[in-house]
């Protein structure tokens, strides 16, 4: 059983012009909710979805992500240009969500 709460895993996602998506921030309990404070702070929309931030999280920074995380990253990327929210605060939809 996992003995962490869902909040309190965060990821941090940085979209470079040439090439794909890097975890550039990952952490559990406070550290995740450093990250989540820092993106709201700056305006960076936050999406809430658990299972995305597990696997994630099993990603050492700097390394490729597989073609099943890249397309789960697509499917949020999508999910939030078509999103509209006024507190930076995202749930995932079945769009969303790896599946």
């Amino acid at each position: 059983m996992n003995k962490f709460k869902q909040q309190d895993f965060a990821s941090a996602l940085r979209f470079g012009e040439d090439d794909g998506p890097d975890v550039i921030a990952q952490g559990h309990g406070a550290l995740a909710r450093a990250i989540e404070a820092t993106a709201r702070a700056n305006n960076i929309p936050v999406l809430q979805d658990f299972a995305l931030s597990q696997e994630l999280a099993s990603i050492p920074l700097g390394e490729e992500l597989s073609e099943d995380l890249l397309f789960a990253i697509a499917s949020v990327f999508d999910y939030l240009l078509t999103t509209d929210s006024e507190d930076g605060s995202l749930k995932p939809t079945n769009k969303a969500q790896k599946g």
